[in-house]
């Protein structure tokens, strides 16, 4: 009776242990990984990376704000937009800021943009097609959200 017994027992744990070698091969089947997806580029690099992208398409790459051109002694290449737009006094107009961080109704670049009466020169883009609506409150929204630097 006992070895019957310790039998049953030996054939149970084998019958689990092979049981359980079954399941963690099988377990990419039974229990795929997560998978996360990668973060894009806006997520990375917060709601406003679309703004940083404005700036390259529309003010840098059109041989304006470039770091040979210098429009306005103004360079909007990626990486430099932000350096050279926050805070730094207009040179067409000295007693504005460019952008003043939660402020875009006093900031120039965003007159700029939209073409407001009093700005010196012409609307911006120069040369290429206005911005879109969508865009113009993407960057209305960047400075108002205080001008955050682009990671």
């Amino acid at each position: 009776m006992r070895l019957q017994r310790a039998m049953m027992i030996y054939t149970c744990l084998a019958f689990i242990l092979v049981l359980c070698v079954l399941i963690y091969r099988e377990r990419k089947a039974l229990f795929p990984p997560r998978v996360r997806p990668k973060p894009t580029l806006p997520s990375i690099m917060g709601p406003f990376a679309p703004v940083s992208e404005i700036f390259v398409a529309n003010c840098a790459i059109s041989l304006c704000h470039d770091p040979e051109s210098r429009a306005g002694q103004l360079v909007l290449s990626s990486g430099q937009s932000h350096g050279n737009l926050v805070n730094v006094k207009s040179l067409q107009k000295p007693g504005e800021k460019l952008v003043s961080p939660g402020e875009p109704h006093h900031s120039y670049l965003l007159a700029k943009i939209r073409g407001e009466r009093g700005i010196k020169g012409s609307r911006m883009p120069i040369g290429k097609p206005t911005l879109s609506p969508e865009q113009e409150k993407a960057i209305e929204e960047w400075i108002a959200a205080g001008a955050r630097k682009f990671p």
